[in-house]
Protein backbone atom coordinates (compact mmCIF):
# COMPACT_ATOMS: atom_id res chain seq x y z
CA UNK A 1 0.00 0.00 0.00
CA UNK A 2 1.38 3.46 -0.81
CA UNK A 3 2.16 5.68 2.14
CA UNK A 4 -0.41 8.45 2.58
CA UNK A 5 1.04 11.93 2.14
CA UNK A 6 0.76 14.21 5.19
CA UNK A 7 -0.93 17.58 4.92
CA UNK A 8 1.11 20.74 4.53
CA UNK A 9 1.30 21.61 8.22
CA UNK A 10 2.55 18.13 9.08
CA UNK A 11 5.04 18.21 6.21
CA UNK A 12 6.37 21.55 7.47
CA UNK A 13 6.74 20.19 11.01
CA UNK A 14 8.56 17.10 9.77
CA UNK A 15 11.01 19.25 7.85
CA UNK A 16 11.62 21.32 10.98
CA UNK A 17 12.36 18.12 12.89
CA UNK A 18 14.69 16.92 10.14
CA UNK A 19 16.58 20.21 10.15
CA UNK A 20 17.01 19.98 13.90
CA UNK A 21 18.26 16.39 13.76
CA UNK A 22 20.65 17.26 10.92
CA UNK A 23 22.13 20.22 12.77
CA UNK A 24 20.32 23.29 11.43
CA UNK A 25 18.75 24.93 14.46
CA UNK A 26 18.34 28.11 12.42
CA UNK A 27 16.10 26.52 9.79
CA UNK A 28 14.22 24.46 12.40
CA UNK A 29 13.22 27.66 14.23
CA UNK A 30 12.28 29.43 11.00
CA UNK A 31 10.11 26.57 9.76
CA UNK A 32 8.26 26.35 13.08
CA UNK A 33 7.50 30.06 12.77
CA UNK A 34 6.24 29.42 9.24
CA UNK A 35 4.01 26.63 10.59
CA UNK A 36 2.46 29.05 13.06
CA UNK A 37 1.87 31.56 10.27
CA UNK A 38 0.43 28.84 8.04
CA UNK A 39 -2.01 27.65 10.69
CA UNK A 40 -3.06 31.24 11.41
CA UNK A 41 -3.97 31.65 7.74
CA UNK A 42 -1.11 34.06 7.09
CA UNK A 43 1.03 34.62 3.99
CA UNK A 44 2.57 31.15 4.26
CA UNK A 45 -0.87 29.61 3.81
CA UNK A 46 -1.64 31.86 0.85
CA UNK A 47 1.67 30.86 -0.74
CA UNK A 48 1.64 27.10 -0.16
CA UNK A 49 -2.00 26.02 0.04
CA UNK A 50 -2.95 23.99 -3.03
CA UNK A 51 0.59 24.13 -4.42
CA UNK A 52 1.06 20.34 -4.22
CA UNK A 53 -0.81 17.30 -2.98
CA UNK A 54 2.52 15.65 -2.11
CA UNK A 55 4.25 18.24 0.11
CA UNK A 56 6.66 15.77 1.67
CA UNK A 57 7.62 13.96 -1.53
CA UNK A 58 8.01 17.26 -3.36
CA UNK A 59 9.99 18.76 -0.45
CA UNK A 60 7.96 21.94 -0.79
CA UNK A 61 9.50 23.40 2.38
CA UNK A 62 13.02 23.03 1.01
CA UNK A 63 11.94 24.62 -2.27
CA UNK A 64 10.67 27.67 -0.38
CA UNK A 65 13.75 27.99 1.80
CA UNK A 66 16.06 27.65 -1.19
CA UNK A 67 14.13 30.25 -3.19
CA UNK A 68 14.71 32.84 -0.48
CA UNK A 69 18.30 31.73 0.13
CA UNK A 70 18.99 32.26 -3.58
CA UNK A 71 17.70 35.83 -3.31
CA UNK A 72 19.98 36.37 -0.30
CA UNK A 73 23.00 34.92 -2.13
CA UNK A 74 22.71 37.37 -5.00
CA UNK A 75 22.44 40.31 -2.61
CA UNK A 76 18.77 41.19 -3.08
CA UNK A 77 17.61 40.60 0.52
CA UNK A 78 19.64 42.93 2.75
CA UNK A 79 17.11 42.56 5.54
CA UNK A 80 18.05 38.89 5.91
CA UNK A 81 21.76 38.93 5.04
CA UNK A 82 22.84 39.64 8.62
CA UNK A 83 21.55 36.19 9.65
CA UNK A 84 22.74 34.07 6.69
CA UNK A 85 26.26 32.75 7.33
CA UNK A 86 26.55 31.93 3.62
CA UNK A 87 26.89 35.68 2.98
CA UNK A 88 28.75 36.56 6.18
CA UNK A 89 25.83 36.68 8.62
CA UNK A 90 25.91 35.62 12.25
CA UNK A 91 23.74 32.44 12.12
CA UNK A 92 21.22 34.02 14.48
CA UNK A 93 17.48 33.35 14.36
CA UNK A 94 15.87 34.42 11.08
CA UNK A 95 12.95 36.76 11.70
CA UNK A 96 9.91 35.19 10.05
CA UNK A 97 8.36 38.55 9.16
CA UNK A 98 11.52 39.66 7.36
CA UNK A 99 11.53 36.31 5.56
CA UNK A 100 7.91 36.75 4.48
CA UNK A 101 8.62 40.33 3.40
CA UNK A 102 11.26 38.97 1.00
CA UNK A 103 8.75 36.39 -0.26
CA UNK A 104 6.22 39.16 -0.91
CA UNK A 105 8.76 41.39 -2.63
CA UNK A 106 9.90 38.57 -4.94
CA UNK A 107 6.57 36.76 -5.12
CA UNK A 108 6.65 35.67 -8.77
CA UNK A 109 10.20 34.35 -8.49
CA UNK A 110 9.37 32.39 -5.34
CA UNK A 111 6.24 30.89 -6.90
CA UNK A 112 8.26 29.79 -9.93
CA UNK A 113 10.85 28.18 -7.63
CA UNK A 114 8.15 26.26 -5.78
CA UNK A 115 7.43 24.45 -9.04
CA UNK A 116 11.03 23.37 -9.58
CA UNK A 117 12.62 20.16 -8.33
CA UNK A 118 14.97 20.14 -5.37
CA UNK A 119 18.60 20.24 -6.52
CA UNK A 120 21.07 19.32 -3.80
CA UNK A 121 24.16 17.48 -5.06
CA UNK A 122 25.07 16.74 -1.43
CA UNK A 123 28.70 15.94 -2.16
CA UNK A 124 29.45 14.58 1.32
CA UNK A 125 27.18 11.61 0.52
CA UNK A 126 30.18 10.35 -1.44
CA UNK A 127 31.63 9.40 1.95
CA UNK A 128 28.84 6.83 2.28
CA UNK A 129 29.01 5.69 -1.35
CA UNK A 130 32.77 5.22 -1.70
CA UNK A 131 32.97 2.18 0.65
CA UNK A 132 30.40 0.49 -1.62
CA UNK A 133 32.29 1.43 -4.78
CA UNK A 134 35.51 0.09 -3.26
CA UNK A 135 33.74 -3.11 -2.26
CA UNK A 136 32.62 -3.65 -5.88
CA UNK A 137 36.13 -2.94 -7.17
CA UNK A 138 37.74 -5.39 -4.73
CA UNK A 139 35.21 -8.17 -5.32
CA UNK A 140 35.36 -7.95 -9.13
CA UNK A 141 38.99 -6.80 -9.59
CA UNK A 142 37.80 -4.84 -12.61
CA UNK A 143 37.79 -1.19 -13.69
CA UNK A 144 34.53 0.61 -12.92
CA UNK A 145 31.93 2.03 -15.29
CA UNK A 146 29.69 4.53 -13.49
CA UNK A 147 26.05 5.29 -14.37
CA UNK A 148 24.43 7.86 -12.06
CA UNK A 149 20.68 8.58 -12.13
CA UNK A 150 19.15 11.70 -10.62
CA UNK A 151 22.54 13.37 -10.95
CA UNK A 152 21.44 17.03 -10.97
CA UNK A 153 24.72 18.80 -11.81
CA UNK A 154 26.77 15.60 -11.81
CA UNK A 155 28.98 16.51 -8.86
CA UNK A 156 28.75 13.07 -7.23
CA UNK A 157 29.95 11.51 -10.48
CA UNK A 158 33.28 13.23 -9.80
CA UNK A 159 33.59 11.21 -6.58
CA UNK A 160 37.02 9.78 -7.43
CA UNK A 161 38.43 13.31 -7.75
CA UNK A 162 37.80 14.06 -4.07
CA UNK A 163 39.94 13.16 -1.04
CA UNK A 164 38.69 10.73 1.62
CA UNK A 165 40.40 9.86 4.88
CA UNK A 166 38.64 7.53 7.28
CA UNK A 167 40.04 5.48 10.17
CA UNK A 168 42.65 3.13 8.73
CA UNK A 169 42.18 3.95 5.05
CA UNK A 170 42.36 6.78 2.52
CA UNK A 171 41.55 7.34 -1.13
CA UNK A 172 41.68 10.13 -3.69
CA UNK A 173 43.68 13.19 -4.61
CA UNK A 174 45.42 14.67 -1.53
CA UNK A 175 45.29 18.10 -3.19
CA UNK A 176 41.57 17.99 -4.05
CA UNK A 177 39.38 21.01 -3.30
CA UNK A 178 36.94 18.54 -1.70
CA UNK A 179 38.28 16.89 1.44
CA UNK A 180 36.08 14.52 3.45
CA UNK A 181 37.97 13.71 6.64
CA UNK A 182 35.45 13.72 9.49
CA UNK A 183 32.55 11.77 8.03
CA UNK A 184 33.25 8.29 9.39
CA UNK A 185 32.41 6.91 12.82
CA UNK A 186 33.80 3.45 11.95
CA UNK A 187 36.76 2.21 9.89
CA UNK A 188 36.13 1.29 6.24
CA UNK A 189 38.36 -0.24 3.60
CA UNK A 190 38.63 2.18 0.69
CA UNK A 191 41.24 0.17 -1.20
CA UNK A 192 40.86 -1.64 -4.50
CA UNK A 193 39.74 1.13 -6.87
CA UNK A 194 42.21 1.10 -9.75
CA UNK A 195 40.47 2.76 -12.70
CA UNK A 196 37.25 4.50 -13.69
CA UNK A 197 36.70 3.28 -17.24
CA UNK A 198 33.89 5.72 -17.99
CA UNK A 199 31.17 7.75 -16.30
CA UNK A 200 27.77 8.92 -17.49
CA UNK A 201 24.85 10.56 -15.72
CA UNK A 202 21.24 11.60 -16.26
CA UNK A 203 18.58 13.78 -14.66
CA UNK A 204 15.12 14.94 -15.71
CA UNK A 205 16.23 18.54 -15.06
CA UNK A 206 20.03 18.62 -15.30
CA UNK A 207 22.00 21.66 -14.24
CA UNK A 208 24.97 23.04 -16.15
CA UNK A 209 27.36 23.82 -13.31
CA UNK A 210 29.46 26.05 -15.56
CA UNK A 211 26.51 28.48 -15.52
CA UNK A 212 26.79 30.91 -12.56
CA UNK A 213 23.00 30.88 -12.08
CA UNK A 214 22.97 27.07 -11.86
CA UNK A 215 25.84 27.11 -9.39
CA UNK A 216 23.96 29.61 -7.26
CA UNK A 217 20.83 27.46 -7.42
CA UNK A 218 22.74 24.46 -6.09
CA UNK A 219 24.29 26.53 -3.30
CA UNK A 220 20.86 27.88 -2.35
CA UNK A 221 19.71 24.41 -1.28
CA UNK A 222 22.49 24.22 1.33
CA UNK A 223 21.24 25.28 4.74
CA UNK A 224 22.98 28.60 5.38
CA UNK A 225 24.11 27.88 8.94
CA UNK A 226 26.04 24.78 7.79
CA UNK A 227 29.31 26.31 6.68
CA UNK A 228 31.13 23.01 6.08
CA UNK A 229 28.44 21.79 3.66
CA UNK A 230 28.61 25.10 1.83
CA UNK A 231 32.41 24.90 1.57
CA UNK A 232 32.29 21.27 0.36
CA UNK A 233 29.79 22.08 -2.38
CA UNK A 234 31.79 25.15 -3.41
CA UNK A 235 34.90 22.96 -3.70
CA UNK A 236 33.04 20.40 -5.82
CA UNK A 237 31.81 23.14 -8.13
CA UNK A 238 35.42 24.25 -8.58
CA UNK A 239 36.46 20.66 -9.43
CA UNK A 240 33.63 20.51 -11.98
CA UNK A 241 35.03 23.50 -13.84
CA UNK A 242 37.98 21.29 -14.83
CA UNK A 243 36.09 17.98 -14.94
CA UNK A 244 32.60 18.71 -16.20
CA UNK A 245 30.09 15.86 -16.24
CA UNK A 246 27.70 15.90 -19.19
CA UNK A 247 24.42 15.11 -17.45
CA UNK A 248 21.92 13.91 -20.05
CA UNK A 249 18.31 15.06 -19.80
CA UNK A 250 16.38 11.81 -19.50
CA UNK A 251 14.00 9.71 -17.44
CA UNK A 252 16.08 7.41 -15.23
CA UNK A 253 14.27 4.22 -16.22
CA UNK A 254 14.48 4.88 -19.94
CA UNK A 255 18.10 6.00 -19.69
CA UNK A 256 19.23 2.89 -17.82
CA UNK A 257 17.22 0.83 -20.28
CA UNK A 258 19.28 2.34 -23.10
CA UNK A 259 22.73 2.19 -21.48
CA UNK A 260 22.88 -0.87 -19.25
CA UNK A 261 22.35 -3.47 -22.02
CA UNK A 262 25.25 -1.96 -24.01
CA UNK A 263 27.76 -2.02 -21.14
CA UNK A 264 31.24 -3.19 -21.95
CA UNK A 265 33.10 -6.39 -21.15
CA UNK A 266 35.96 -6.38 -18.67
CA UNK A 267 34.42 -3.67 -16.50
CA UNK A 268 32.10 -3.64 -13.48
CA UNK A 269 29.13 -1.38 -14.19
CA UNK A 270 27.76 0.48 -11.17
CA UNK A 271 24.31 2.07 -11.31
CA UNK A 272 24.04 4.49 -8.40
CA UNK A 273 21.92 7.21 -6.84
CA UNK A 274 21.57 9.03 -3.52
CA UNK A 275 18.39 10.48 -1.99
CA UNK A 276 16.70 10.26 -5.38
CA UNK A 277 14.22 7.39 -5.05
CA UNK A 278 11.48 9.46 -3.37
CA UNK A 279 11.45 11.89 -6.29
CA UNK A 280 11.03 9.26 -9.03
CA UNK A 281 7.63 8.48 -10.49
CA UNK A 282 6.31 4.98 -9.87
CA UNK A 283 6.62 4.04 -13.57
CA UNK A 284 10.25 5.17 -13.54
CA UNK A 285 11.02 3.09 -10.44
CA UNK A 286 9.36 0.03 -11.96
CA UNK A 287 11.26 0.44 -15.23
CA UNK A 288 14.57 0.93 -13.44
CA UNK A 289 14.09 -2.19 -11.31
CA UNK A 290 12.96 -4.21 -14.32
CA UNK A 291 16.02 -3.29 -16.40
CA UNK A 292 18.39 -3.99 -13.50
CA UNK A 293 16.85 -7.39 -12.84
CA UNK A 294 16.74 -8.34 -16.52
CA UNK A 295 20.32 -7.32 -17.18
CA UNK A 296 21.39 -8.71 -13.82
CA UNK A 297 20.16 -12.14 -14.84
CA UNK A 298 22.40 -11.88 -17.92
CA UNK A 299 25.43 -10.59 -16.00
CA UNK A 300 28.67 -12.57 -16.01
CA UNK A 301 31.89 -12.30 -14.04
CA UNK A 302 33.46 -10.25 -16.84
CA UNK A 303 30.31 -8.08 -17.26
CA UNK A 304 29.09 -7.68 -13.67
CA UNK A 305 26.55 -5.14 -12.44
CA UNK A 306 26.19 -3.46 -9.06
CA UNK A 307 23.28 -1.31 -7.94
CA UNK A 308 24.50 1.07 -5.23
CA UNK A 309 22.04 3.41 -3.54
CA UNK A 310 22.09 5.70 -0.54
CA UNK A 311 18.46 6.17 0.40
CA UNK A 312 16.34 6.87 3.49
CA UNK A 313 15.76 4.08 6.00
CA UNK A 314 14.11 5.92 8.88
CA UNK A 315 16.20 8.48 10.73
CA UNK A 316 19.31 7.47 8.78
CA UNK A 317 20.11 6.37 5.25
CA UNK A 318 21.25 2.90 4.22
CA UNK A 319 23.97 2.36 1.65
CA UNK A 320 22.85 -0.82 -0.12
CA UNK A 321 24.51 -2.74 -2.90
CA UNK A 322 23.00 -5.50 -5.05
CA UNK A 323 25.55 -7.51 -7.03
CA UNK A 324 25.01 -9.52 -10.19
CA UNK A 325 25.67 -12.30 -11.07
CA UNK A 326 23.78 -13.64 -8.09
CA UNK A 327 21.53 -10.77 -7.09
CA UNK A 328 22.79 -10.69 -3.51
CA UNK A 329 21.92 -7.55 -1.55
CA UNK A 330 23.85 -6.16 1.41
CA UNK A 331 23.91 -3.04 3.52
CA UNK A 332 27.46 -1.70 3.33
CA UNK A 333 27.00 1.29 5.64
CA UNK A 334 24.54 3.69 7.22
CA UNK A 335 24.90 7.46 7.42
CA UNK A 336 23.06 10.71 7.95
CA UNK A 337 21.13 12.09 5.00
CA UNK A 338 23.95 14.56 4.39
CA UNK A 339 26.70 11.95 4.39
CA UNK A 340 28.00 12.42 7.93
CA UNK A 341 28.50 9.81 10.67
CA UNK A 342 29.10 6.91 8.26
CA UNK A 343 28.88 3.67 10.24
CA UNK A 344 29.12 -0.05 9.67
CA UNK A 345 25.67 -1.69 9.62
CA UNK A 346 24.30 -3.33 12.74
Amino acid sequence: MPTEEPNLAVALRRQAEACEVLGSAQYALLIRALVADFEAGGPTADLLEGRTDQPLRDAITLRLLAAVHRIVLRGDAPGLADRYASVGGDNGPIDVQRFLDVVAEHHDEVVEALGQNVQTNEVARCAGLVPAFADVARSTRLPLTMLEVGASGGLLSNWDRYRYECPGSAYGDPASAVRLFHNWADPFDLSGITEIRSRRACDVSPLDVSDPAARQRLLSFVWPDQRERFATLSGALDVALDHAIDVERADAGEWIGAHLPTRGTGTATIVFHSIVWQYLARDTKDRLRSVLEHEGNRATTDRPIAWVRLEPAGERADVRVTNWPGGTERIIATCSYHGADVRLPG
